[in-house]
């Protein structure tokens, strides 16, 4: 980690600070992190809808939606991750590293994580 290339300041905040950091992040870096997060979400949200459709429950594609966020959030914190020590990753970058993001209790995000109601 190379703390020198930091694109934020570190120090602790309180919850609104945060909220404004993350909105001026997403100011700054919103091209990339909208493009990857709709080269994932777009495909998989068609796949969802033409499931439900086939299956006769149109509901069924939003639960499914609902149920793969943790999958569409961890391409978001990537690619902010990486912005934030000043490697802007583009989109073909973000989705060649998917072993990266994927690969980071994804699979315990989806069973266990979607069942907290919190």
């Amino acid at each position: 980690m190379q703390l020198d290339r930091l694109a934020i300041a570190l120090r602790p905040r309180s919850a609104w600070e945060s909220v404004d950091l993350g909105v001026g992040m997403l100011r700054e870096w919103w091209r990339p992190l909208y493009a990857s997060f709709a080269a994932v979400y777009v495909p998989v949200a068609a796949a969802c809808l033409w499931a439900g459709w086939s299956a006769g429950k149109p509901w069924l594609a939003l639960a499914l939606l609902w149920w793969l966020k943790p999958l569409f959030d961890r391409v978001a914190l990537h690619v902010a991750s990486r912005a934030v020590f000043g490697d802007v990753s583009g989109l073909r970058s973000t989705l060649a590293q998917a072993r990266a993001w994927l690969g980071t209790g994804l699979f315990g995000a989806l069973l266990l994580g979607r069942i907290d109601m919190a």
